[in-house]
């Protein structure tokens, strides 16, 4: 079993140490992806990458976590 890195303050979910590490360089890897789609103008390619980073967030977040809500911030202004 993993180190417990992190415990939601809201609703007291843990999470081991690898799975933090894991989502949020993925989660990182897209937004750069998704922010390179943007700035060329690809706005379909970059509102599709933004959704698979909020169902990432939805996983790796509380529901009313700010980074969460940004993400759903950006998806509405692409789209």
């Amino acid at each position: 079993p993993g180190k417990k890195a992190y415990t939601c303050q809201k609703c007291s979910i843990s999470r081991d140490e690898e799975e933090v590490k894991k989502v949020s360089s993925e989660i990182l890897l897209l937004s750069d992806k998704a922010s390179s789609f943007l700035s060329s103008g690809n706005n379909s390619e970059a509102g599709s990458v933004y959704k698979t980073i909020e169902q990432l967030e939805q996983k790796h977040y509380h529901s009313f976590s700010t980074t969460l809500l940004h993400t759903r911030e950006t998806l509405l202004k692409v789209y």
